[in-house]
């Protein structure tokens, strides 16, 4: 059954919110773990009790049978699995490590990195959307997903920087250049989908499914 682990450390619990939002709105399978020094520098904490046992809070000043044993949690590999982390670098660090000692495939790790620098240096190209038949060029400094709301295109967007795969497109023609940190090199090998909040284009024209 198909299954998505979250794990956030500290400030890191800001994406996997919104995705936990998005996966209980789809009714699929999931549960997130919250991992913190003290209780009291997390977040959301009473908005997350609205997950029940999904949300799983651990503590490290906290009793030891709240504390994660990612061993357990990470014991079933399998390819329909998916686990999403997010937090300081040694804490993903650790994600990563436990699920390579499990047996879990890279393609099924995914890493969400918050304070990602946006770069927008570029040539300018032009961007199509193609329900509504708009086109528009995004200049170097500018990004699509501006560029999309300043033409009444409402599209998705949280981090704004790459990390979170919120605003994620689906691209019907030409080529991405991807500066996003949530896709994983086999899906921007694809370019079937784009982040519109910081990637631009290596193509002169970019046909986008909005």
């Amino acid at each position: 059954m198909a299954h998505t682990l979250l794990f956030a450390g500290g400030i890191g619990i800001t994406p996997m919110l919104s995705m936990a939002y998005a996966l209980e709105a789809a009714g699929a399978s999931w549960e997130l773990h919250y991992c913190g020094r003290t209780a009291d520098r997390l977040a959301f904490t009473d908005e997350l009790t609205r997950f029940g046992a999904r949300a799983q809070l651990h503590v490290d000043t906290g009793d030891k049978d709240q504390l994660l044993d990612i061993n357990h949690v990470l014991a079933t590999a399998a390819a329909d699995r998916h686990l999403y982390a997010c937090g300081p670098n040694g804490f993903m660090d650790f994600i990563v490590k436990s699920a390579e000692n499990n047996n879990w495939h890279p393609a099924c790790v995914h890493l969400e990195r918050f304070g990602a620098e946006l770069n927008t240096d570029g040539a300018p190209f032009t961007v199509v959307a193609q329900k509504p038949g708009k086109t528009f060029e995004v200049q170097p400094g500018e990004t699509i997903s501006q560029k999309l709301e300043e033409n009444g295109i409402a599209v998705q967007v949280s981090c704004q920087s790459g990390v979170c795969g919120t605003c994620l497109t689906r691209v019907v023609d030409g080529m991405p250049d991807h500066r996003d940190l949530v896709q994983t090199d086999i899906e921007k090998a694809s370019n079937a989908q784009i982040t519109v909040c910081c990637s631009r284009s290596k193509t002169k024209k970019l046909v986008l499914d909005v």
